[in-house]
């Protein structure tokens, strides 16, 4: 429906072009419930509230009436595609609900042109200025800002490995920690799984430091 509006209408040579039409349907599983012992009760109010049910059986005015607002819809379906190309298209051919690939379109009036995105782009190129877009990398700090945030990112690793070793018995992870590293204040294994920074890594030299001092007092 949008691109009926278009002035020239391209489509690659499969793609589905067509399908004017309307469709609607709902499953019915009155009998399903009557076979279940269910009961389903419903009131509307408006003679056509409900056209066709779910639950409880239709009657033949509700299918008619639901046809008949099928057929509204597909009207104004056909009106709006032959405002935009009724000089090129016959609607009581094309407006019946079939699809055609795009190569079958065109005869038809559906399509203007069969090529696909790059064979336009191409063409086109040849009349008018073309412009490669490009991202732009992301920028890297460097220098001073680059430090400030190495300095930024350390300091609160090291503010967060401080406060789980404070906050931690000496004696729940003296034993794993002990065994996996030899006794030394180098490895990165906690008791519960976490990960305790090394010498050489932001905040490992106060770890350390840490871990020789509840040692002490042990």
């Amino acid at each position: 429906m949008i691109a009926c509006a278009a002035d020239t209408l391209l489509a690659a040579p499969f793609s589905i072009v067509g399908s004017i039409g309307v469709i609607a349907g709902v499953p019915n599983v009155h009998r399903l419930l009557e076979r279940g012992g269910v009961e389903y009760v419903q009131r509307t109010a408006g003679e056509y509230k409900r056209t066709v049910n779910i639950f409880t059986p239709n009657t033949e005015e509700g299918l008619q009436k639901f046809e008949d607002d099928l057929s509204k819809v597909h009207d104004a379906f056909v009106t709006h595609v032959t405002t935009h190309r009724g000089d090129r298209i016959n609607a009581a051919e094309v407006c019946t609900g079939e699809t055609w690939l795009a190569l079958h379109a065109q005869p038809l009036g559906l399509v203007d042109g069969v090529m696909t995105s790059d064979e336009y782009l191409r063409q086109r190129s040849t009349e008018a200025d073309v412009y490669l877009l490009r991202p732009v990398p992301e920028r890297r700090e460097r220098g001073l800002m680059a430090l400030l945030s190495r300095t930024a990112a350390a300091a609160t690793a090291l503010s967060e490995t401080v406060a789980s070793v404070v906050s931690t018995p000496f004696a729940a992870w003296r034993a794993p920690w002990m065994a996996h590293n030899d006794g030394s204040a180098q490895g990165r294994l906690h008791a519960d799984g976490s990960v305790f920074p090394v010498p050489g890594e932001p905040g490992g030299e106060v770890v350390a430091s840490v871990l020789a001092h509840l040692r002490h007092r042990q």
